[in-house]
């Protein structure tokens, strides 16, 4: 199952055209550039719409990391069914290890070229808590929902371990993100002058599935 696409039309909503906006700062410039001022001018409307229809700043930052975080927790929720179906054990395994993983990584921001991920993830930290609370509640229950789906599939494994090592496992879905042949990091050795994503991709997915196996 395809990643799911980013709008590809207008966007004549003000709402989305202001969203849009900061989530391109964000994505292009870092999230130290967002500003009401800054947000106005890309978006091409009168600063006053912020605060007329999100209230201020923050709220509208809150808006921006829930509607990425549901875009990476609605596509998992549909590989976790697909996965579900599968009639092979191993092959019902590796598709719930996809269904948790991939999401992290392939999903794309609403309307700007990069991940949803790191929209939600360079937002988060400067963001009050309370106003985070429809977020984590979101991620958290979709990582309980791979939890359960894996833990069908591995019953010697405590669910416990498996959620710690699904938090984990986040982490290296990172590196799918980074440019890091630009920082000298990938690739190593006989493929330094060809890197390839989907290399590293398979390595990551069966690193996952080791992690989980390990007793």
């Amino acid at each position: 199952m395809s990643a799911p696409s980013p709008h590809a039309q207008p966007l004549p909503d003000t709402r989305d055209r202001l969203l849009a906006a900061a989530e391109q700062i964000v994505l292009r410039e870092g999230p130290h550039q967002l500003s009401i001022r800054r947000i106005a001018t890309v978006s091409k409307l009168n600063s006053a719409l912020i605060s007329y229809h999100f209230g201020g700043l923050d709220p509208l930052l809150a808006e921006l990391v829930q509607r990425n975080v549901d875009a990476i927790c609605d596509w998992r929720a549909e590989l976790i069914a697909a996965a579900s179906r599968e009639s092979d054990g191993e092959r019902r395994l590796y598709a719930q290890v996809m269904a948790y993983m991939d999401p992290l990584w392939r999903t794309p921001a609403l309307w700007n070229h990069g991940a949803a991920r790191a929209v939600a993830r360079e937002l988060m930290p400067r963001l009050d808590r309370a106003r985070l609370v429809p977020s984590v509640q979101r991620i958290n229950a979709s990582v309980e929902a791979s939890a359960q789906a894996l833990a069908a599939e591995l019953p010697s494994i405590a669910m416990d371990r498996i959620r710690m090592r699904l938090r984990l496992l986040a982490g290296a879905a990172d590196m799918l993100r980074l440019p890091l042949d630009s920082m000298g990091l990938y690739p190593v050795g006989q493929h330094r002058a060809a890197p390839n994503p989907e290399l590293l991709h398979n390595e990551l997915i069966q690193l996952s599935l080791g992690a989980l196996r390990a007793p």
